[in-house]
């Protein structure tokens, strides 16, 4: 067995043991004693909310939190703006994904929400254009949500919609907000 495939196996044990443990501690959270002191009705407003959705992101930066940071606030957006189908912009764990990944073929079969992030600046359309390219040489989703920091407007958005539609046969859903 090579030793990559071993290294493999070794963090797979490592997580199903942690895995078992932490569920015997929700188990233990969960005994009547710890049921009954709180009622999901009393929980604390500063939990965070259970995470409902993964959205897959494509186009960005890095995977640094600033980088979540700005699709949050994207989501946020588009919630105040009463795009009911967001709901709670926290409830998304957000997964930045380099085009080039090459976990990007089994990330597709497994997660069905994606967006392309495209930015604001000068560079933003060419880097847009070159993430498309990348995503073409891989199976990918045909269907994303077109993330960017503003509102959509003439000229950036419509261009990179047309061109990943045209080129690339990816559809990018465009929300105004």
């Amino acid at each position: 067995m090579p030793a990559d495939q071993a290294q493999g196996l070794r963090q797979w044990m490592q997580r199903q043991e942690s895995a078992s443990e932490s569920s015997e501690e929700a188990l233990e959270d969960t005994s009547p004693t710890h049921a009954s002191a709180s009622s999901p009705a009393e929980s604390t407003p500063a939990s965070p909310p259970a995470v409902r959705h993964t959205l897959m992101v494509v186009g960005l930066a890095d995977a640094s939190s600033i980088q979540v940071a700005r699709v949050r606030q994207v989501l946020d957006r588009w919630a105040s703006a009463g795009r009911h189908w967001v709901g709670d912009p926290d409830a998304w764990r957000i997964v930045p994904v380099m085009a080039d990944s090459p976990h990007l073929p089994y990330l597709t079969q497994h997660q069905a929400h994606w967006g392309l992030w495209v930015d604001d600046d000068r560079q933003a359309f060419r880097r847009a254009h070159d993430t498309l390219k990348l995503l073409q040489e891989q199976p990918v989703p045909r269907h994303m949500v077109l993330l960017h920091p503003a509102p959509p407007t003439q000229g950036l958005v419509p261009n990179v919609r047309a061109v990943a539609k045209a080129v690339f046969d990816i559809n990018l859903l465009v929300v105004s907000a």
